[in-house]
């Protein structure tokens, strides 16, 4: 739970921590010497306590300055921490003011830090050493840090080796809602299965989102949106299904494979069907994530594997970060494996860094984790039954969970209800001897 936390911290490694009293920050001319908005340590501390706060939500987003506070446990560190920040603009990812509240060990009382526009430069300029925020800063993130990040998963199934659960981050998401919604799926029960629009005729010129998608595969219970594409909407890497090639140009910088071991039934050989019985038998996962920069140089290569996926690494398994620290928020969706084998894919609506879901991941208990397409791309439909006596309850309903912020070079947007199309899919198809399927839609 720690790593990601101390990663922030090593970036403050340059900064002096000596007290010398109350620090403000005021505009004036600079030569740039002092401009704070040179000190990436302190820019990259406020940024990752900024994801601590209470999200602001689409209601409240149009109304222009608000102020955000978060106020830490007392025990854990020092007693009477709070933090406030000012944003001035909707959807504002910086702050434009922070307040920090702290009681540091060399003060005999609890000292407040007010700083504004910490990062508005060029013209601020320090009038005090810059150690005595850097030490409020840094309590106050290891006390958060060793708090929780996650409420715990209940995890609820849908049918065998299917089940669900949402959890509330309370680090991460800067706009809209806090929770996660999960998806654990068993290899042992579903097989993994990518789809280009492309590969059909018709799906080619029918372009849908993932609503329309798990209409078109009567096998899945749960699709989800592929990895990131290009503007001709042609796939970003490799992809293969059931020993099929679909997409064959390998992405040079992805290190990262979903890869299954076994092919579609009905392609199997006898030999291979009664080899995949005997797996399922003995409870063996078939599927799992490969990483080209942690796997011995003697392990199987992606392109060996009958079906394989190729994204870009967040978390691996020697608990690294494996995306850069950015301000790029936007809805997120990554999928993980967990020490079981099993799959588990998360989706957030609201706003997140890629760094922020790596920590949040990493919290899950993932031990390796891939990030795929995120923005308004980030969709996830899942079958659900309906619950209850009468007409319509005990039917099979599709819900579906879709992404409503999105990031460009203009900064971070909100839009509701509006799912794009998507060139490429996964789908978590039941294998044969599991539930039921649906009709076949064109």
């Amino acid at each position: 739970m720690f790593r990601f936390f101390c990663q922030i911290i090593s970036l403050l490694a340059f900064c002096s921590l000596t007290l010398t009293g109350c620090l403000t920050w005021a505009a004036g001319p600079s030569d740039g010497a002092d401009d704070f908005s040179g000190r990436q340590g302190l820019k990259a501390m406020v940024w990752h306590l900024a994801g601590w706060l209470e999200p602001a939500e689409a209601a409240a987003e149009g109304q222009g300055k608000t102020v955000r506070s978060i106020t830490a446990p007392d025990g854990v560190v020092s007693d009477g921490l709070k933090l406030s920040m000012t944003f001035d603009e909707p959807l504002a990812s910086w702050p434009s003011a922070l307040e920090v509240q702290c009681r540091v060990p060399s003060a005999q009382s609890p000292v407040a830090v007010s700083d504004a526009r910490p990062f508005g430069g060029p013209n601020l300029k320090g009038t005090l050493d810059e150690g005595f925020l850097t030490e409020c800063l840094s309590i106050f993130a290891q006390k958060l840090g060793q708090g929780q990040w996650l409420s715990e998963p209940q995890w609820e199934q849908l049918e065998p080796g299917l089940f669900v659960a949402t959890v509330k981050a309370f680090f991460g998401p800067r706009f809209g809602p806090r929770e996660l919604f999960l998806v654990k799926i068993s290899p042992k029960y579903f097989r993994l299965s990518p789809y280009l629009e492309n590969e059909n005729e018709t799906w080619k010129n029918d372009q849908v989102g993932v609503g329309g998608w798990i209409k078109r595969l009567p096998q899945a219970a749960v699709v989800i949106n592929g990895g990131q594409y290009y503007p001709n909407r042609t796939y970003m890497g490799l992809l293969k299904r059931g020993g099929k090639v679909i997409s064959g140009t390998t992405h040079k910088s992805f290190m990262g494979f979903i890869v299954q071991d076994d092919v579609e039934e009905s392609v199997q050989t006898a030999e291979q069907s009664q080899a995949a019985e005997q797996s399922l038998a003995a409870e063996q996962s078939q599927a799992g994530i490969l990483d080209l920069d942690t796997a011995p140089l003697a392990s199987r290569r992606p392109e060996s594997y009958p079906t394989a996926i190729q994204s870009y690494m967040v978390l691996d398994r020697l608990g690294r970060t494996r995306v850069k620290s950015s301000d790029k928020l936007a809805s997120r969706l990554a999928i993980g494996e967990d020490a079981a084998g099993d799959f588990v894919v998360a989706i957030n609506q609201g706003a997140m860094t890629l760094a922020d879901l790596a920590g949040l991941m990493d919290n899950l208990g993932l031990v390796s984790v891939l990030g795929l397409d995120g923005g308004l791309e980030a969709q996830l439909a899942i079958e659900v039954e309906v619950e209850g006596e009468g007409e319509g309850y005990g039917e099979r309903q599709t819900r579906i969970f879709a992404g409503r912020y999105a990031n460009n070079f203009l900064g971070t947007f909100l839009i509701d209800d509006f799912q794009p199309s998507l060139p490429s899919v996964i789908a978590f198809e039941r294998r044969a001897s599991n539930a039921p399927t649906r009709p076949l839609e064109p």
